[in-house]
């Protein structure tokens, strides 16, 4: 069978900022937006082939700016990008470290996000959630991370691409996030996630 199309972590991130955005923008302009996200003008080229490649967006040339004009409905652009997209969490570390806490970039992610967002209870371990150059530098701070769960440890997701777009916002973004726990098992995390889903696709 043909091996399915998964998106780049790029191109999610920008189509995760577009998800982000109420009412839905009509168009996205990568090249645009791409310094925002800290990329070049290649990787905005590639999130531009990549989603019109699953006919996600429709090309338009204005002058010499290229613009992705949405002609599906908001719920029909979800679906459909639904079966390319995939977890942003490459790894999960673990510290008991207090200073961890006291960085205000690092977003709630994981359970902690969700109970912010639905009617899930607040988990009693706290998750948090970074891009792998933020571990990096976290860890040249001398925050020391257990590569095992630790019981009463907080846990740090290392993201594929940068969860903290929205400086204003306290969690990570919501399409990431339902992205982030969709193979859970635990019916009352499904659950959360199906009020989730309502909240950022309608």
């Amino acid at each position: 069978s043909p091996t399915k199309t998964v998106l780049s972590p790029s191109t999610q991130a920008i189509l995760a900022c577009f998800f982000n955005q109420y009412p839905t923008p009509s168009e996205l302009h990568p090249h645009a937006d791409a310094p925002a996200f800290g990329f070049s003008a290649m990787t905005a080229s590639r999130a531009i082939k990549e989603l019109t490649a699953l006919q996600l967006f429709e090309l338009h040339t204005r002058g010499r700016n290229k613009v992705l004009c949405l002609t599906l409905s908001r719920q029909e652009l979800w679906d459909r990008a639904k079966p390319h997209l995939r977890s942003p969490v490459m790894q999960t570390a673990w510290s008991f470290d207090p200073h961890l806490l006291r960085h205000t970039d690092l977003r709630l992610a994981g359970e902690s996000a969700l109970a912010q967002h639905t009617s899930l209870n607040a988990p009693p371990q706290i998750t948090l959630a970074c891009s792998s150059a933020r571990f990096k530098q976290l860890r040249g701070q001398g925050i020391q991370f257990e590569p095992r769960a630790t019981p009463g440890a907080v846990a740090l997701q290392v993201w594929r691409y940068n969860p903290s777009s929205e400086p204003r916002h306290k969690t990570v973004e919501l399409m990431s996030l339902w992205l982030s726990l969709q193979h859970e098992s635990d019916d009352r995390l499904q659950l959360a996630l199906n009020e989730l889903e309502e909240q950022f696709v309608w």
